[in-house]
Order: structure tokens, then sequence, then C-alpha cells
């Protein structure tokens, strides 16, 4: 008499745990609210800048976590760039649908085998998961280590990249990751660390900056010469492997000039700034005056030679 509702017990479980998926994807869903919010959650085009009357900048302000971003568009950004960053990021981000459910599922069950906790240990997130933890994922959130944080990271990725073409989404990643230091985006670090725009990165340039992301203490060429060299040599051994180029060897050979280490920007005619800035705070607000890119021409000219405050 038992026989009948025991072999329905596993199809009722089953509905159980998809019609729980199905509410948790929904409820996810819902916090995330339309492509519109999503479009401003990501949107952050740097810090103000101030200008004097013939185009000298005078100062840029920096973004509330203390670092600087240069936005710039696919378009501007180097091929080279570009192959690197889905060489070492994201193999499959051009075919992906936003979440590699194989090799994140492949690394949770290496990191329970060497420490017991799936989430300690490599990661697997590609770049639409990277982009969705550093703007959709609230600063207390992006560090916890639970399956609830993953699978909301997954559905947000998921839906970013069904609603998003693959260009913007790259274009996003490349001008909201951090390079190290006060380097926020591919054009900052470009500019920072080589004096260069991001559109004009050689190979070499190009698969340094791309190392750097996954641990800016042991690869960025300020703090680890080597480091960033090793590191370098690897994202180059990735492209190849991945089809982007035929030979690394005259990359890696390739001499590459640093910049002198500067961690701001100087700030001249400091009164001047500060009158703009409480002006710009007064009517858009101190987060618009960090994240909304404004750029203000004043009617001062500064003289050749003027000294920063710091001098």
């Amino acid at each position: 008499m038992m026989l009948v509702p025991m072999l329905l017990l596993p199809f009722a479980v089953a509905a159980a745990v998809v019609l729980g998926a199905t509410r948790f994807y929904d409820n996810a869903v819902r916090d995330l609210d339309t492509p519109a919010n999503m479009l401003a959650a990501v949107a952050n085009y740097g810090g103000a800048q101030i200008y004097d009357r013939n185009g000298v900048l005078l100062h840029r302000f920096p973004e509330s976590d203390g670092g600087f971003r240069f936005p710039a568009r696919l378009d501007e950004v180097s091929k080279a760039m570009i192959d690197a960053t889905v060489s070492t990021e994201d193999q499959n981000f051009w075919s992906g649908n936003g979440v590699d459910y194989r090799s994140t599922l492949g690394a949770a069950y290496e990191n329970f085998r060497a420490t017991g906790n799936p989430f300690s240990g490599r990661g697997a997130s590609g770049i639409t998961q990277q982009l969705v933890k550093q703007t959709l994922i609230t600063p207390e959130d992006r560090t916890a280590q639970s399956v609830t944080r993953k699978l909301q990271e997954a559905i947000y990725a998921t839906e970013v990249a069904n609603h998003y073409s693959k260009e913007q989404i790259l274009e996003w990643y490349l001008n909201v990751i951090n390079y190290g230091g006060v380097y926020n985006g591919v054009e900052t670090a470009a500019q920072g660390y080589f004096g260069v725009h991001a559109s004009e990165l050689t190979l070499a340039q190009a698969a340094m900056l791309a190392g750097i992301p996954q641990s800016p203490a042991l690869h960025s060429p300020y703090f680890s010469w080597e480091g960033a060299k090793w590191r370098q040599a690897e994202v180059l051994d990735l492209m190849v492997m991945h089809d982007y180029i035929t030979q690394a060897d005259a990359a890696k050979r390739d001499p590459i000039e640093l910049k002198p280490q500067e961690e701001s920007l100087p700030l001249r005619a400091p009164w001047f700034v500060e009158y703009i800035r409480q002006e710009l705070v007064a009517r858009f607000g101190e987060r618009c005056v960090q994240r909304c890119g404004l750029s203000v021409t004043m009617t001062v000219e500064l003289p050749v030679g003027t000294p920063s405050e710091e001098e």
C-alpha cells in the first residue's frame, strides 16, 4: 500500500528543489531590478576634472576608494589588451553565457579537496562574474564565502549576459577593474604605468597589465618587477595556447619602460579648485563629483611653471 507514495517521493523532492530554485532566481532578479538600473549601477566615468582656460589640467578628483579612473570606449583599447584580457580571465567569454559552470564547479571541488572549503582557494569567475562582483554586489558581500552569495553572483551574471552585448560587458569590465594602486580601469593603468593611451599598448605592455588584477601585490611592476615579468610571460603563453598569437618569445624580450610611480595628480591653484569642488557638490552631489566624469574649464590661466600645493 505504501509502494506508490514511496515511488512518488523522489519526484516530490525534485519538484520542491526546482520550485525553491525558481523562487530564489526570481527574488534575485527582482532585487536586480531593470536593465536600466543595472546600467546606472555600472556606469562610472571617474572623478571631476578641473582645467584652466588653456586646457591645462589643474586637478582630477579621486573616487571614493582613493583611485583614479580615465574611462575608455572599447574601440579605444588595443586589440592586444583585449585579447590578453580574454585569454587570461575568461577564455570562453565570447561564446559563453556569463557563467562557466564547469570551471566553477571544478574549482569548488578542488578547493574542497585541498582545504575542506569549496570557496577557499582557486576561483573560476569569468569576466562577466567579475564585473558583477565589482559593481552589483555590495562591498560588504563581495568577500562573503557562501552558496547564497555565489548563486546571486551567477544569477546576476546571467541576467547581464542576456541583456547586454559581449562588447559592452568587456568595455565595462576594462573600465572598472583595478590594476593596482590608484589605477582603476585600463586607460588609467596605461597612462599610469607606461605613459601611453590604452589604444597604444604594445603586446608586451598589454600582457603585463592583463596579469595584474589577479594579484596586484604580486604582479604590479612597481611592487615586484620579477613577479610582473613572470606573470607577463604566463599571460603571453596563454595567448599562444588560445590562438590569439603564434609565438610569445619576442614580446617576452620586448623592453618595457615604466613611468616613475605617482600616487596622485598634482594639485595646482588649490583655492580655485576647492571653490569649484564646493560648487559641484552643491549642484550635483559628492557621488557625482567622484563618478560622473564632470569636466570644468575655469577662467583662470595657469602661469608657466606654477608649482603644485605639495611643492
